[in-house]
């Protein structure tokens, strides 16, 4: 979704969605189905024709779409998400579980002092690691 403004005040909800299945390689097809988290599931055609009638303003304000939203497939989902009243489609996927055995001397962290993971913060993370 764009980031201008313009593009954002009258979003069709609909479009909006298939647009963001599109760009991550899925189509409606693809989706199993429609849920509100920790609520109840929504029949996909019931989804599709409200959808296709909803336009909102996905500027800042006031959220317009449940954030518990989720669109889901198979091992991937698609989530609301937001910034103070901006809302967008925000792609998921379950990470692969089937990697290379590493260490934690092997984790990267984009922080200059590498504190972290420790309820001592005068700890660093790469003297934990030599012990």
């Amino acid at each position: 979704m764009s980031d201008y403004k313009e593009d954002m005040v009258d979003v069709n909800f609909w479009e909006e969605t298939v647009s963001k299945l599109g760009e991550c390689g899925f189509a409606w097809s693809d989706v199993e189905k429609v849920i509100v988290t920790g609520a109840f599931e929504i029949d996909k055609d019931d989804f599709m024709s409200v959808a296709k009638r909803l336009n909102y303003n996905a500027w800042y304000g006031t959220l317009a779409i449940d954030p518990r939203l989720k669109i889901v497939g198979h091992d991937w989902w698609l989530e609301r998400a937001e910034y103070d009243g901006k809302e967008w489609w925000e792609f998921k996927t379950i990470p692969n579980t089937e990697l290379p055995q590493g260490n934690m001397s092997d984790l990267e962290f984009p922080y200059e002092e590498h504190v972290v993971m420790l309820k001592e913060p005068s700890i660093r993370w790469m003297e934990c690691i030599k012990e």
